[in-house]
Protein backbone atom coordinates (compact mmCIF):
# COMPACT_ATOMS: atom_id res chain seq x y z
CA UNK A 1 0.00 0.00 0.00
CA UNK A 2 1.09 2.98 -1.04
CA UNK A 3 1.25 6.18 1.06
CA UNK A 4 0.65 8.86 -1.24
CA UNK A 5 -2.25 7.15 -2.38
CA UNK A 6 -3.89 5.43 0.48
CA UNK A 7 -4.73 2.33 -2.01
CA UNK A 8 -3.94 -1.32 -1.96
CA UNK A 9 -1.15 -2.17 -5.03
CA UNK A 10 0.14 -5.23 -6.19
CA UNK A 11 4.14 -5.94 -6.03
CA UNK A 12 4.72 -5.12 -9.88
CA UNK A 13 2.81 -1.72 -9.01
CA UNK A 14 5.34 -1.23 -6.06
CA UNK A 15 8.24 -2.36 -7.92
CA UNK A 16 7.15 0.20 -10.68
CA UNK A 17 6.72 2.87 -7.81
CA UNK A 18 9.76 2.29 -6.55
CA UNK A 19 11.91 2.30 -9.45
CA UNK A 20 10.65 5.82 -10.49
CA UNK A 21 10.54 7.06 -6.81
CA UNK A 22 13.28 9.23 -5.86
CA UNK A 23 16.14 8.19 -3.31
CA UNK A 24 15.60 7.56 0.35
CA UNK A 25 11.37 7.28 -0.15
CA UNK A 26 9.96 4.39 2.24
CA UNK A 27 6.94 2.87 1.22
CA UNK A 28 4.76 0.41 3.21
CA UNK A 29 3.63 -2.74 1.55
CA UNK A 30 1.03 -5.64 3.31
CA UNK A 31 2.83 -9.29 2.73
CA UNK A 32 1.02 -11.37 0.37
CA UNK A 33 2.43 -14.93 -0.01
CA UNK A 34 4.06 -17.50 2.47
CA UNK A 35 8.02 -17.49 1.37
CA UNK A 36 8.90 -15.66 4.23
CA UNK A 37 6.73 -17.11 7.30
CA UNK A 38 7.52 -17.62 9.96
CA UNK A 39 8.36 -14.07 10.21
CA UNK A 40 6.33 -12.34 7.79
CA UNK A 41 2.29 -13.36 7.30
CA UNK A 42 0.40 -13.25 4.30
CA UNK A 43 -2.01 -10.33 4.66
CA UNK A 44 -0.89 -10.02 8.25
CA UNK A 45 2.42 -8.71 8.26
CA UNK A 46 3.45 -4.94 6.87
CA UNK A 47 6.74 -4.14 5.47
CA UNK A 48 8.56 -0.38 4.56
CA UNK A 49 10.80 -0.79 1.70
CA UNK A 50 13.32 2.01 1.46
CA UNK A 51 15.25 2.67 -1.88
CA UNK A 52 18.42 3.31 -1.68
CA UNK A 53 20.80 3.71 -4.92
CA UNK A 54 24.18 3.96 -2.36
CA UNK A 55 22.46 0.34 -0.73
CA UNK A 56 25.09 -2.53 0.46
CA UNK A 57 23.93 -5.64 0.81
CA UNK A 58 24.04 -7.71 3.89
CA UNK A 59 23.54 -11.11 4.90
CA UNK A 60 20.05 -11.60 6.76
CA UNK A 61 18.69 -8.24 4.89
CA UNK A 62 15.16 -8.61 3.19
CA UNK A 63 15.39 -7.32 -0.32
CA UNK A 64 12.47 -6.83 -2.99
CA UNK A 65 13.89 -7.32 -6.35
CA UNK A 66 12.73 -8.10 -9.73
CA UNK A 67 13.29 -11.96 -11.27
CA UNK A 68 14.78 -12.37 -14.91
CA UNK A 69 11.17 -13.20 -15.53
CA UNK A 70 9.81 -9.79 -14.22
CA UNK A 71 8.25 -11.04 -11.45
CA UNK A 72 8.51 -8.69 -8.52
CA UNK A 73 9.86 -10.39 -5.18
CA UNK A 74 10.80 -10.34 -1.47
CA UNK A 75 13.15 -12.42 -0.40
CA UNK A 76 16.28 -12.73 2.39
CA UNK A 77 19.59 -12.40 1.70
CA UNK A 78 21.37 -15.85 2.60
CA UNK A 79 24.81 -15.45 0.94
CA UNK A 80 27.11 -12.59 -0.70
CA UNK A 81 29.56 -14.58 -2.84
CA UNK A 82 32.96 -12.47 -3.64
CA UNK A 83 31.60 -12.08 -7.03
CA UNK A 84 29.03 -10.36 -5.40
CA UNK A 85 25.70 -12.04 -6.59
CA UNK A 86 23.56 -12.36 -4.11
CA UNK A 87 21.77 -15.78 -2.96
CA UNK A 88 18.59 -15.43 -1.56
CA UNK A 89 15.72 -17.72 -0.48
CA UNK A 90 12.44 -17.15 1.44
CA UNK A 91 12.33 -18.02 4.79
CA UNK A 92 9.97 -21.22 4.20
CA UNK A 93 12.19 -22.45 1.21
CA UNK A 94 14.35 -24.60 0.77
CA UNK A 95 15.42 -23.60 -2.17
CA UNK A 96 17.89 -20.54 -3.19
CA UNK A 97 18.36 -18.20 -6.19
CA UNK A 98 21.26 -16.09 -6.97
CA UNK A 99 20.02 -12.57 -8.27
CA UNK A 100 22.34 -9.20 -9.30
CA UNK A 101 23.00 -6.47 -7.02
CA UNK A 102 21.39 -4.64 -9.62
CA UNK A 103 18.06 -6.55 -9.56
CA UNK A 104 17.46 -5.38 -5.67
CA UNK A 105 15.31 -2.05 -5.66
CA UNK A 106 14.61 -2.10 -2.20
CA UNK A 107 15.40 -3.35 0.93
CA UNK A 108 12.92 -3.42 4.30
CA UNK A 109 13.85 -1.66 7.35
CA UNK A 110 10.69 -2.17 9.45
CA UNK A 111 8.05 -4.46 9.91
CA UNK A 112 4.87 -4.07 11.80
CA UNK A 113 3.29 -7.58 12.57
CA UNK A 114 0.40 -7.57 15.61
CA UNK A 115 -0.06 -3.84 15.55
CA UNK A 116 3.64 -3.87 16.10
CA UNK A 117 6.44 -1.69 14.77
CA UNK A 118 9.93 -3.04 15.07
CA UNK A 119 13.38 -2.33 12.50
CA UNK A 120 14.90 -5.71 11.02
CA UNK A 121 18.14 -4.45 13.21
CA UNK A 122 16.05 -4.75 16.11
CA UNK A 123 18.74 -7.43 18.13
CA UNK A 124 15.84 -9.99 19.18
CA UNK A 125 14.18 -9.99 15.89
CA UNK A 126 18.25 -10.69 13.95
CA UNK A 127 18.98 -12.95 16.66
CA UNK A 128 15.98 -15.37 15.76
CA UNK A 129 16.31 -15.52 12.05
CA UNK A 130 20.09 -16.81 12.93
CA UNK A 131 18.58 -18.98 14.72
CA UNK A 132 16.00 -19.78 11.92
CA UNK A 133 18.84 -20.25 9.46
CA UNK A 134 20.33 -23.49 10.38
CA UNK A 135 17.53 -25.44 9.64
CA UNK A 136 17.02 -24.83 6.39
CA UNK A 137 15.51 -28.36 5.37
CA UNK A 138 12.77 -27.90 8.30
CA UNK A 139 11.95 -24.81 6.92
CA UNK A 140 8.11 -25.79 5.34
CA UNK A 141 6.92 -27.77 8.41
CA UNK A 142 8.40 -25.71 10.81
CA UNK A 143 6.60 -22.56 9.28
CA UNK A 144 3.60 -24.14 8.71
CA UNK A 145 4.16 -25.45 12.54
CA UNK A 146 3.79 -21.76 13.20
CA UNK A 147 1.49 -20.30 10.50
CA UNK A 148 -1.11 -22.83 12.22
CA UNK A 149 0.28 -22.06 16.18
CA UNK A 150 -0.74 -17.93 14.98
CA UNK A 151 -4.12 -19.33 14.10
CA UNK A 152 -5.39 -20.87 17.27
CA UNK A 153 -6.23 -18.16 19.13
CA UNK A 154 -8.59 -16.52 16.49
CA UNK A 155 -10.25 -20.05 16.25
CA UNK A 156 -10.84 -20.10 20.03
CA UNK A 157 -12.01 -17.08 19.92
CA UNK A 158 -14.84 -17.82 17.21
CA UNK A 159 -15.56 -20.99 19.09
CA UNK A 160 -16.13 -18.94 22.13
CA UNK A 161 -18.25 -15.96 20.55
CA UNK A 162 -20.43 -18.69 18.60
CA UNK A 163 -20.80 -20.34 22.01
CA UNK A 164 -22.22 -17.36 23.51
CA UNK A 165 -24.69 -16.29 21.10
Amino acid sequence: MSQDSGKKVNRFQMFKLLREAEDGTVVPLVVTGTSMMPFLFHKRSTVFLKKESNYIPRKGDIVFFMRQDSAAVMHRIVKIKKDGTLVIKGDAQRWREEIQPIQVFARVTHIIRKKRKFSVDYKPYRIMVALWSPFRLLHPFLAYCVHVWNRIPGKLSEIFRKKSS
